[in-house]
C-alpha cells in the first residue's frame, strides 16, 4: 500500500499520463489534488463554458477518486454514468458497492 501512496505524488510513475493515452497539444489537462477531481480545479467551470450536462467517469481505485468525483459532479446536478466495465479497485466488491446509486446510474439501468 505504501507503494500506491507514493505514485500519486507528481514526478513518479503512477502519477505520468500513459503514452497510450497522451493528450493532444490543444487537450486540457487538469492537476488533480484530491480523490474529487472538482476539489481545487477549474473543472467545473470548464464543463460550465463548455455546456456539459453528462460526465462518463471512469478509472482505478474505483472505491476513491471514481466514487468522490461521481459525489461530487452529482452535488453539481451533472448526469453521472459508471460504466461498470471502466471502473477497477484493490478489492473489487469495493468498486461496485462505492460507485453505486444513488450518486450515479449506469447505462444498463
Amino acid at each position: 500500500m505504501a507503494n500506491l501512496a507514493r505514485a500519486r505524488h507528481e514526478g513518479t510513475w503512477g502519477w505520468q499520463i500513459v503514452d497510450e493515452l497522451a493528450p493532444a497539444q490543444d487537450d486540457v489537462v487538469l492537476r488533480k489534488l484530491r480523490y474529487d477531481a472538482f476539489y481545487g480545479t477549474p473543472l467545473d467551470h470548464l464543463l460550465r463554458l463548455w455546456g456539459v450536462d453528462t460526465l462518463v467517469i471512469c478509472g482505478t481505485i474505483a472505491n476513491k477518486g471514481v466514487h468522490y468525483t461521481a459525489a461530487s459532479a452529482a452535488l453539481r446536478w451533472y448526469d453521472v454514468v459508471i460504466p461498470r466495465d471502466a471502473v477497477s479497485a484493490l478489492d473489487p466488491s469495493t468498486s461496485s458497492q462505492r460507485c453505486a446509486r444513488p450518486h450515479s446510474r449506469s447505462p444498463d439501468g
